[in-house]
Protein backbone atom coordinates (compact mmCIF):
# COMPACT_ATOMS: atom_id res chain seq x y z
CA UNK A 1 0.00 0.00 0.00
CA UNK A 2 1.27 3.51 -0.90
CA UNK A 3 0.31 6.28 1.45
CA UNK A 4 -0.50 9.79 0.24
CA UNK A 5 2.73 11.19 1.69
CA UNK A 6 4.79 8.71 -0.34
CA UNK A 7 2.58 8.90 -3.49
CA UNK A 8 2.98 12.65 -4.04
CA UNK A 9 6.81 12.61 -4.14
CA UNK A 10 6.72 9.61 -6.49
CA UNK A 11 4.23 11.37 -8.78
CA UNK A 12 6.41 14.48 -8.82
CA UNK A 13 9.47 12.40 -9.63
CA UNK A 14 7.60 10.70 -12.47
CA UNK A 15 6.55 14.06 -13.92
CA UNK A 16 10.10 15.35 -13.60
CA UNK A 17 11.44 12.22 -15.30
CA UNK A 18 8.99 12.66 -18.19
CA UNK A 19 10.22 16.20 -18.55
CA UNK A 20 13.79 14.98 -18.84
CA UNK A 21 12.81 12.34 -21.38
CA UNK A 22 11.16 14.90 -23.67
CA UNK A 23 13.65 17.74 -23.21
CA UNK A 24 16.72 18.10 -25.43
CA UNK A 25 19.74 16.19 -24.14
CA UNK A 26 22.13 18.38 -22.20
CA UNK A 27 25.73 18.33 -21.11
CA UNK A 28 27.09 20.15 -18.04
CA UNK A 29 26.55 23.90 -18.28
CA UNK A 30 29.66 25.29 -20.02
CA UNK A 31 28.88 29.00 -20.17
CA UNK A 32 32.29 30.67 -20.53
CA UNK A 33 33.79 32.50 -23.48
CA UNK A 34 36.71 30.07 -23.87
CA UNK A 35 35.06 27.50 -26.15
CA UNK A 36 35.07 29.56 -29.37
CA UNK A 37 36.93 32.47 -30.94
CA UNK A 38 34.27 34.85 -32.16
CA UNK A 39 33.07 38.35 -32.98
CA UNK A 40 30.04 39.42 -30.96
CA UNK A 41 27.59 42.32 -31.05
CA UNK A 42 24.01 42.94 -30.07
CA UNK A 43 21.04 45.24 -29.93
CA UNK A 44 21.26 46.99 -26.60
CA UNK A 45 21.45 50.35 -24.89
CA UNK A 46 25.17 50.50 -25.70
CA UNK A 47 26.63 50.48 -29.19
CA UNK A 48 29.43 47.95 -28.68
CA UNK A 49 31.20 45.09 -30.44
CA UNK A 50 33.70 42.51 -29.16
CA UNK A 51 36.37 40.22 -30.59
CA UNK A 52 36.97 37.22 -28.31
CA UNK A 53 40.10 35.14 -28.94
CA UNK A 54 41.55 32.38 -26.76
CA UNK A 55 39.14 33.23 -23.95
CA UNK A 56 40.04 36.93 -23.86
CA UNK A 57 38.51 40.07 -25.31
CA UNK A 58 41.15 41.24 -27.79
CA UNK A 59 39.10 44.12 -29.20
CA UNK A 60 36.20 46.11 -27.87
CA UNK A 61 34.52 48.86 -29.82
CA UNK A 62 32.27 51.19 -27.86
CA UNK A 63 30.60 54.31 -29.18
CA UNK A 64 29.15 56.25 -26.24
CA UNK A 65 27.65 58.85 -28.57
CA UNK A 66 26.18 56.31 -30.98
CA UNK A 67 22.50 56.62 -31.79
CA UNK A 68 20.64 53.35 -32.29
CA UNK A 69 21.44 49.70 -31.67
CA UNK A 70 23.79 47.30 -33.46
CA UNK A 71 21.59 44.96 -35.48
CA UNK A 72 24.22 43.44 -37.75
CA UNK A 73 27.99 43.06 -37.74
CA UNK A 74 30.33 41.46 -40.28
CA UNK A 75 33.95 40.65 -39.50
CA UNK A 76 36.15 40.64 -42.61
CA UNK A 77 39.50 38.99 -43.28
CA UNK A 78 41.27 42.37 -43.28
CA UNK A 79 40.25 42.75 -39.61
CA UNK A 80 37.71 45.50 -40.25
CA UNK A 81 34.10 45.14 -39.07
CA UNK A 82 30.98 46.45 -40.81
CA UNK A 83 28.30 47.58 -38.37
CA UNK A 84 24.65 48.32 -39.11
CA UNK A 85 23.30 50.26 -36.14
CA UNK A 86 19.70 51.21 -36.97
CA UNK A 87 20.38 54.82 -37.94
CA UNK A 88 23.41 54.18 -40.07
CA UNK A 89 26.31 51.94 -41.02
CA UNK A 90 30.03 52.18 -40.25
CA UNK A 91 33.27 50.36 -40.92
CA UNK A 92 35.55 49.93 -37.90
CA UNK A 93 39.28 49.11 -38.11
CA UNK A 94 41.12 46.82 -35.65
CA UNK A 95 42.34 50.03 -33.98
CA UNK A 96 38.70 51.08 -33.41
CA UNK A 97 38.97 53.88 -35.95
CA UNK A 98 35.92 54.69 -38.03
CA UNK A 99 37.01 54.29 -41.66
CA UNK A 100 33.72 55.73 -42.92
CA UNK A 101 30.20 56.19 -41.64
CA UNK A 102 26.85 56.71 -43.34
CA UNK A 103 23.79 58.17 -41.65
CA UNK A 104 20.40 56.77 -42.65
CA UNK A 105 18.07 59.43 -44.11
CA UNK A 106 15.39 60.77 -41.79
CA UNK A 107 12.49 58.35 -41.46
CA UNK A 108 14.55 55.30 -42.47
CA UNK A 109 16.50 52.60 -40.62
CA UNK A 110 19.36 50.27 -41.60
CA UNK A 111 19.72 46.95 -39.79
CA UNK A 112 21.91 44.89 -42.15
CA UNK A 113 24.94 45.36 -44.41
CA UNK A 114 27.25 43.27 -46.61
CA UNK A 115 30.59 44.06 -48.29
CA UNK A 116 30.81 43.98 -52.10
CA UNK A 117 34.47 43.94 -53.04
CA UNK A 118 36.88 46.41 -51.47
CA UNK A 119 35.05 49.58 -52.45
CA UNK A 120 31.30 48.91 -52.11
CA UNK A 121 28.64 47.69 -49.68
CA UNK A 122 25.02 46.63 -50.13
CA UNK A 123 22.44 47.29 -47.42
CA UNK A 124 18.69 47.27 -46.89
CA UNK A 125 17.21 50.65 -46.04
CA UNK A 126 13.89 50.27 -44.20
CA UNK A 127 11.53 53.04 -45.19
CA UNK A 128 8.65 54.12 -47.38
CA UNK A 129 9.61 52.68 -49.76
CA UNK A 130 12.12 50.15 -48.48
CA UNK A 131 15.01 49.49 -50.85
CA UNK A 132 18.28 47.69 -51.40
CA UNK A 133 21.17 50.08 -51.95
CA UNK A 134 24.64 49.51 -53.42
CA UNK A 135 26.99 52.23 -52.20
CA UNK A 136 30.57 53.05 -53.10
CA UNK A 137 32.83 53.60 -50.10
CA UNK A 138 34.34 55.65 -48.61
CA UNK A 139 32.80 58.25 -50.97
CA UNK A 140 29.27 57.22 -49.84
CA UNK A 141 27.97 57.43 -53.41
CA UNK A 142 24.87 55.42 -54.29
CA UNK A 143 25.60 53.50 -57.50
CA UNK A 144 22.47 51.30 -57.66
CA UNK A 145 19.20 50.72 -55.83
CA UNK A 146 15.85 49.00 -56.19
CA UNK A 147 12.66 48.87 -54.15
CA UNK A 148 11.62 45.90 -52.01
CA UNK A 149 8.11 44.80 -51.00
CA UNK A 150 7.59 45.85 -47.39
CA UNK A 151 5.13 46.25 -44.54
CA UNK A 152 4.00 49.63 -43.26
CA UNK A 153 5.95 49.82 -40.01
CA UNK A 154 9.50 50.92 -40.87
CA UNK A 155 11.14 49.41 -37.79
CA UNK A 156 9.74 45.92 -38.43
CA UNK A 157 10.44 45.58 -42.17
CA UNK A 158 13.90 43.99 -42.50
CA UNK A 159 16.59 42.88 -40.06
CA UNK A 160 18.98 40.73 -42.08
CA UNK A 161 20.20 40.14 -45.65
CA UNK A 162 23.11 38.11 -46.99
CA UNK A 163 24.80 37.75 -50.38
CA UNK A 164 24.77 34.26 -51.87
CA UNK A 165 27.45 32.38 -53.78
CA UNK A 166 25.37 33.10 -56.90
CA UNK A 167 25.79 36.85 -56.49
CA UNK A 168 22.17 37.29 -55.43
CA UNK A 169 20.77 38.93 -52.30
CA UNK A 170 18.94 36.79 -49.72
CA UNK A 171 16.57 39.00 -47.75
CA UNK A 172 14.61 38.17 -44.59
CA UNK A 173 11.36 40.09 -45.02
CA UNK A 174 10.23 40.08 -41.41
CA UNK A 175 7.16 42.24 -42.00
CA UNK A 176 5.74 40.12 -44.84
CA UNK A 177 6.70 36.66 -43.50
CA UNK A 178 9.02 35.37 -46.21
CA UNK A 179 12.65 35.07 -47.25
CA UNK A 180 13.26 36.31 -50.78
CA UNK A 181 16.15 35.99 -53.24
CA UNK A 182 16.74 39.00 -55.49
CA UNK A 183 18.88 39.63 -58.54
CA UNK A 184 20.91 42.81 -58.84
CA UNK A 185 18.15 44.13 -61.12
CA UNK A 186 15.66 43.75 -58.26
CA UNK A 187 13.83 40.74 -59.69
CA UNK A 188 12.51 38.27 -57.13
CA UNK A 189 14.01 34.92 -58.11
CA UNK A 190 12.79 32.76 -55.24
CA UNK A 191 10.55 32.99 -52.18
CA UNK A 192 10.38 30.82 -49.05
CA UNK A 193 7.45 31.38 -46.68
CA UNK A 194 8.38 31.58 -42.98
CA UNK A 195 6.81 33.35 -40.03
CA UNK A 196 8.63 36.56 -39.01
CA UNK A 197 12.05 35.67 -40.47
CA UNK A 198 14.76 37.58 -38.66
CA UNK A 199 17.79 36.31 -40.56
CA UNK A 200 18.96 34.15 -43.43
CA UNK A 201 22.41 32.84 -44.39
CA UNK A 202 23.73 30.49 -47.04
CA UNK A 203 25.49 27.41 -45.72
CA UNK A 204 26.90 24.22 -47.23
CA UNK A 205 26.22 23.80 -50.96
CA UNK A 206 23.73 26.65 -51.26
CA UNK A 207 21.49 25.52 -48.44
CA UNK A 208 19.89 28.20 -46.29
CA UNK A 209 19.85 28.65 -42.53
CA UNK A 210 16.81 30.71 -41.56
CA UNK A 211 15.74 32.05 -38.17
CA UNK A 212 12.05 32.75 -37.73
CA UNK A 213 9.63 32.97 -34.84
CA UNK A 214 10.73 30.36 -32.27
CA UNK A 215 12.37 28.44 -35.07
CA UNK A 216 15.67 27.72 -36.81
CA UNK A 217 15.41 25.83 -40.09
CA UNK A 218 17.95 24.57 -42.59
CA UNK A 219 16.33 24.21 -45.99
CA UNK A 220 17.39 23.46 -49.54
CA UNK A 221 16.58 25.79 -52.41
CA UNK A 222 13.34 23.88 -53.07
CA UNK A 223 12.17 24.64 -49.54
CA UNK A 224 12.61 21.12 -48.19
CA UNK A 225 13.41 21.11 -44.46
CA UNK A 226 16.77 19.47 -43.75
CA UNK A 227 16.94 20.37 -40.06
CA UNK A 228 14.56 22.04 -37.67
CA UNK A 229 15.17 23.46 -34.21
CA UNK A 230 12.23 24.59 -32.09
CA UNK A 231 14.01 27.21 -30.01
CA UNK A 232 11.34 27.21 -27.31
CA UNK A 233 12.43 23.66 -26.46
CA UNK A 234 15.75 25.18 -25.39
CA UNK A 235 14.25 28.09 -23.48
CA UNK A 236 15.00 30.60 -26.24
CA UNK A 237 12.25 33.16 -26.75
CA UNK A 238 13.96 35.74 -28.97
CA UNK A 239 16.41 34.08 -31.37
CA UNK A 240 17.65 36.42 -34.07
CA UNK A 241 20.53 34.78 -35.91
CA UNK A 242 22.18 31.40 -36.24
CA UNK A 243 25.53 30.23 -37.54
CA UNK A 244 26.59 26.74 -38.58
CA UNK A 245 30.02 25.55 -37.48
CA UNK A 246 32.33 23.31 -39.50
CA UNK A 247 31.39 20.31 -37.35
CA UNK A 248 27.70 20.75 -38.14
CA UNK A 249 26.77 22.28 -34.79
CA UNK A 250 24.58 25.38 -34.88
CA UNK A 251 24.98 28.37 -32.59
CA UNK A 252 21.74 30.26 -31.96
CA UNK A 253 21.80 33.59 -30.20
CA UNK A 254 19.18 34.65 -27.63
CA UNK A 255 18.43 38.36 -27.51
CA UNK A 256 17.54 39.98 -24.19
CA UNK A 257 15.60 43.24 -24.30
CA UNK A 258 17.50 45.60 -22.00
CA UNK A 259 14.68 48.15 -22.15
CA UNK A 260 12.24 45.67 -20.58
CA UNK A 261 14.49 43.40 -18.54
CA UNK A 262 16.72 44.05 -15.56
CA UNK A 263 19.74 41.77 -15.95
CA UNK A 264 20.41 39.70 -12.85
CA UNK A 265 24.08 38.79 -13.30
CA UNK A 266 23.80 36.20 -10.52
CA UNK A 267 21.15 34.37 -12.51
CA UNK A 268 21.97 35.62 -15.97
CA UNK A 269 20.04 34.64 -19.08
CA UNK A 270 21.87 32.81 -21.85
CA UNK A 271 23.19 34.86 -24.75
CA UNK A 272 23.71 31.93 -27.12
CA UNK A 273 23.63 28.14 -27.20
CA UNK A 274 25.41 25.62 -29.39
CA UNK A 275 23.31 22.66 -30.52
CA UNK A 276 24.69 19.46 -32.03
CA UNK A 277 22.93 17.61 -34.89
CA UNK A 278 21.42 15.17 -32.38
CA UNK A 279 19.95 18.02 -30.33
CA UNK A 280 22.49 18.07 -27.49
CA UNK A 281 23.41 21.45 -26.02
CA UNK A 282 27.20 21.63 -26.27
CA UNK A 283 27.64 25.20 -24.99
CA UNK A 284 25.74 27.99 -23.34
CA UNK A 285 27.15 31.48 -23.40
CA UNK A 286 26.50 33.57 -20.27
CA UNK A 287 28.86 36.51 -20.01
CA UNK A 288 27.23 39.48 -18.33
CA UNK A 289 30.28 40.44 -16.28
CA UNK A 290 34.04 40.06 -16.63
CA UNK A 291 33.41 40.64 -19.51
CA UNK A 292 29.91 41.98 -19.95
CA UNK A 293 29.16 41.24 -23.61
CA UNK A 294 25.63 42.61 -23.37
CA UNK A 295 22.62 41.41 -25.39
CA UNK A 296 23.29 39.03 -28.25
CA UNK A 297 22.35 39.56 -31.88
CA UNK A 298 25.38 38.44 -33.88
CA UNK A 299 28.02 35.79 -33.25
CA UNK A 300 30.52 35.14 -36.02
CA UNK A 301 33.37 32.62 -35.57
CA UNK A 302 36.73 34.17 -36.39
CA UNK A 303 37.47 31.37 -38.85
CA UNK A 304 34.38 32.46 -40.82
CA UNK A 305 35.62 35.98 -41.45
CA UNK A 306 34.38 37.28 -44.81
CA UNK A 307 36.81 37.98 -47.65
CA UNK A 308 35.30 41.17 -49.02
CA UNK A 309 37.16 40.82 -52.32
CA UNK A 310 35.26 37.59 -53.07
CA UNK A 311 31.83 39.06 -52.36
CA UNK A 312 29.86 40.11 -55.41
CA UNK A 313 26.35 41.26 -56.24
CA UNK A 314 25.53 40.63 -59.88
CA UNK A 315 28.00 42.63 -61.97
CA UNK A 316 29.23 44.58 -58.95
CA UNK A 317 32.63 43.02 -58.25
CA UNK A 318 31.39 40.24 -60.56
CA UNK A 319 33.47 37.11 -60.86
CA UNK A 320 35.60 36.83 -63.96
CA UNK A 321 36.13 33.43 -65.59
CA UNK A 322 39.35 31.74 -64.61
CA UNK A 323 41.65 31.58 -67.61
CA UNK A 324 44.33 28.96 -68.10
CA UNK A 325 46.55 31.65 -69.60
CA UNK A 326 46.48 35.37 -70.12
CA UNK A 327 44.74 36.76 -73.24
CA UNK A 328 46.69 36.42 -76.51
CA UNK A 329 49.05 33.85 -75.02
CA UNK A 330 49.38 30.91 -77.45
CA UNK A 331 49.44 27.37 -76.09
CA UNK A 332 51.54 24.57 -77.59
CA UNK A 333 53.42 24.66 -80.89
CA UNK A 334 51.91 26.38 -83.89
CA UNK A 335 51.26 24.13 -86.93
CA UNK A 336 50.23 24.66 -90.52
CA UNK A 337 51.39 26.70 -93.47
CA UNK A 338 51.39 29.79 -91.23
CA UNK A 339 51.91 28.19 -87.79
CA UNK A 340 49.04 28.91 -85.42
CA UNK A 341 46.99 30.95 -87.89
CA UNK A 342 43.19 30.57 -87.76
CA UNK A 343 40.92 32.13 -90.37
CA UNK A 344 37.53 33.42 -89.21
CA UNK A 345 35.04 34.48 -91.89
CA UNK A 346 31.79 36.33 -91.23
CA UNK A 347 29.38 36.73 -94.13
CA UNK A 348 25.97 38.28 -93.31
CA UNK A 349 23.24 36.91 -95.52
CA UNK A 350 24.58 33.37 -95.86
CA UNK A 351 21.76 32.28 -93.52
CA UNK A 352 18.59 34.25 -92.73
CA UNK A 353 16.22 31.87 -90.93
CA UNK A 354 13.47 33.63 -88.93
CA UNK A 355 13.91 31.16 -86.05
CA UNK A 356 10.42 29.68 -86.20
CA UNK A 357 9.29 28.83 -89.75
CA UNK A 358 10.29 25.40 -91.04
CA UNK A 359 13.89 24.22 -90.61
CA UNK A 360 17.02 26.33 -90.87
CA UNK A 361 18.56 23.84 -93.35
CA UNK A 362 15.99 24.66 -96.05
CA UNK A 363 17.05 26.42 -99.28
CA UNK A 364 14.76 29.39 -98.65
CA UNK A 365 16.81 30.45 -95.62
CA UNK A 366 20.28 30.11 -97.16
CA UNK A 367 22.33 31.73 -99.94
CA UNK A 368 24.59 29.15 -101.61
CA UNK A 369 26.59 31.66 -103.68
CA UNK A 370 27.51 33.63 -100.58
CA UNK A 371 28.55 30.41 -98.83
CA UNK A 372 30.76 29.55 -101.84
CA UNK A 373 32.46 32.94 -101.68
CA UNK A 374 32.95 32.67 -97.91
CA UNK A 375 34.77 29.31 -98.14
CA UNK A 376 37.08 30.53 -100.91
CA UNK A 377 37.89 33.62 -98.84
CA UNK A 378 38.70 31.40 -95.86
CA UNK A 379 41.30 29.25 -97.64
CA UNK A 380 42.89 32.36 -99.17
CA UNK A 381 43.18 34.07 -95.77
CA UNK A 382 44.55 30.88 -94.20
CA UNK A 383 47.32 30.56 -96.78
CA UNK A 384 47.86 34.19 -97.76
CA UNK A 385 47.37 33.35 -101.46
CA UNK A 386 45.58 35.64 -103.97
CA UNK A 387 43.10 33.04 -105.25
CA UNK A 388 41.53 29.77 -104.13
CA UNK A 389 43.36 27.60 -106.69
CA UNK A 390 46.77 28.72 -105.41
CA UNK A 391 45.53 28.44 -101.82
CA UNK A 392 44.60 24.75 -102.14
CA UNK A 393 47.85 23.96 -103.93
CA UNK A 394 49.85 25.74 -101.19
CA UNK A 395 48.06 23.76 -98.47
CA UNK A 396 48.74 20.38 -100.06
CA UNK A 397 52.36 21.23 -100.90
CA UNK A 398 53.01 22.29 -97.32
CA UNK A 399 51.42 19.13 -95.92
CA UNK A 400 53.37 16.80 -98.22
CA UNK A 401 56.63 18.62 -97.61
CA UNK A 402 56.28 18.38 -93.81
CA UNK A 403 55.26 14.70 -94.01
CA UNK A 404 58.19 13.47 -96.09
CA UNK A 405 56.29 13.27 -99.40
CA UNK A 406 58.30 15.89 -101.23
CA UNK A 407 57.52 19.36 -102.50
CA UNK A 408 54.38 18.51 -104.43
CA UNK A 409 50.64 19.03 -104.39
CA UNK A 410 47.66 16.68 -104.47
CA UNK A 411 47.78 13.58 -106.67
CA UNK A 412 44.75 11.63 -107.87
CA UNK A 413 44.08 8.61 -105.67
CA UNK A 414 45.07 10.36 -102.43
CA UNK A 415 42.14 10.63 -100.03
CA UNK A 416 41.09 13.92 -98.46
CA UNK A 417 38.92 13.44 -95.36
CA UNK A 418 36.71 16.16 -93.91
CA UNK A 419 35.42 15.68 -90.36
CA UNK A 420 31.95 17.21 -90.00
CA UNK A 421 30.44 18.35 -86.69
CA UNK A 422 27.09 16.58 -86.30
CA UNK A 423 27.01 16.47 -82.53
CA UNK A 424 23.20 16.83 -82.38
CA UNK A 425 22.38 14.19 -85.02
CA UNK A 426 21.62 10.57 -84.08
CA UNK A 427 19.51 9.75 -87.18
CA UNK A 428 19.61 10.73 -90.85
CA UNK A 429 16.47 12.84 -90.51
CA UNK A 430 16.80 16.63 -90.49
CA UNK A 431 15.86 18.42 -87.26
CA UNK A 432 15.98 21.94 -85.89
CA UNK A 433 19.20 21.28 -83.93
CA UNK A 434 22.39 22.98 -85.08
CA UNK A 435 25.00 20.87 -86.91
CA UNK A 436 27.33 21.49 -89.83
CA UNK A 437 25.60 23.60 -92.49
CA UNK A 438 24.67 21.77 -95.72
CA UNK A 439 25.42 24.94 -97.68
CA UNK A 440 28.88 25.51 -96.18
CA UNK A 441 29.67 21.80 -96.61
CA UNK A 442 28.71 21.95 -100.29
CA UNK A 443 30.72 25.16 -100.70
CA UNK A 444 33.79 23.39 -99.26
CA UNK A 445 33.40 20.39 -101.60
CA UNK A 446 32.86 22.71 -104.58
CA UNK A 447 36.04 24.62 -103.81
CA UNK A 448 38.06 21.43 -103.27
CA UNK A 449 36.87 20.04 -106.64
CA UNK A 450 36.66 23.18 -108.76
CA UNK A 451 39.54 25.18 -107.25
CA UNK A 452 41.73 22.46 -105.75
CA UNK A 453 41.33 19.95 -108.59
CA UNK A 454 40.48 17.07 -106.23
CA UNK A 455 38.52 14.15 -107.64
CA UNK A 456 35.12 13.73 -105.90
CA UNK A 457 35.95 10.02 -105.42
CA UNK A 458 38.96 11.05 -103.29
CA UNK A 459 36.84 13.15 -100.91
CA UNK A 460 35.40 11.59 -97.75
CA UNK A 461 32.87 13.42 -95.55
CA UNK A 462 32.73 11.68 -92.17
CA UNK A 463 31.25 11.82 -88.69
CA UNK A 464 32.37 8.65 -86.85
CA UNK A 465 30.33 9.18 -83.68
CA UNK A 466 27.07 10.61 -85.06
CA UNK A 467 24.93 10.61 -88.22
CA UNK A 468 25.23 12.67 -91.42
CA UNK A 469 21.76 14.11 -91.99
CA UNK A 470 19.81 14.07 -95.26
CA UNK A 471 20.18 17.79 -95.86
CA UNK A 472 23.98 17.43 -96.17
CA UNK A 473 23.99 14.07 -97.94
CA UNK A 474 21.37 15.01 -100.55
CA UNK A 475 22.83 18.43 -101.32
CA UNK A 476 26.37 17.13 -101.87
CA UNK A 477 25.38 13.83 -103.52
CA UNK A 478 23.20 15.48 -106.16
CA UNK A 479 26.17 17.52 -107.40
CA UNK A 480 29.05 15.16 -106.55
CA UNK A 481 27.79 11.54 -106.42
CA UNK A 482 31.35 10.25 -106.23
CA UNK A 483 31.98 11.73 -102.78
CA UNK A 484 32.00 9.07 -100.02
CA UNK A 485 30.04 9.47 -96.78
CA UNK A 486 30.97 7.68 -93.54
CA UNK A 487 28.98 7.95 -90.31
CA UNK A 488 28.22 5.93 -87.18
CA UNK A 489 25.06 4.17 -88.33
CA UNK A 490 25.50 3.70 -92.10
CA UNK A 491 22.79 3.01 -94.65
CA UNK A 492 21.04 5.28 -97.14
CA UNK A 493 24.24 5.87 -99.08
CA UNK A 494 26.46 6.21 -95.97
CA UNK A 495 29.22 3.78 -94.98
CA UNK A 496 29.11 2.67 -91.34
Amino acid sequence: MITESIYKPLMSAAILLCGFLHAPAQQPDNSGIERHNFMYAGEGKRQQMFIVNEGKVTQKYYNPDGRGEISDAVLMTDGNVLLAHQYGISEITPENKIRWSYAAPEGTEIHTVQPVGSDMVVFIQNGKPAKAVVMRIPELTTVHEFQLPSSEGVHGQFRNARLSSRGTLLVANMGLDYVGEYSVQGNELKRWEIKSPWSVAEVEKERLLVVGKNLVKKIDRDGNTLRKINTADYGLKSPQKAVQLKNGNIIVNEWTNEWRTVIDTANAPVQAIEITPDGTVAWKLRSWKNPDLGPSTTIQPLDQAVNRNRMFFGHFNGRQPRLMVAPNTPLGTGRGIHPGRVAWIHSPGVAEWDGKTGLWVEDRWNNQSKADAMVREAVMQLTGQPDAKKAWNALFRHFNKTHGKGNRGYRAGESITVKLNMNNAITHHDTIELNSSPFVTLALVRSMVNDGGIRPADIILCEPSRAITDSIYNKVYREFPGVRFIDNIGGHGRIS
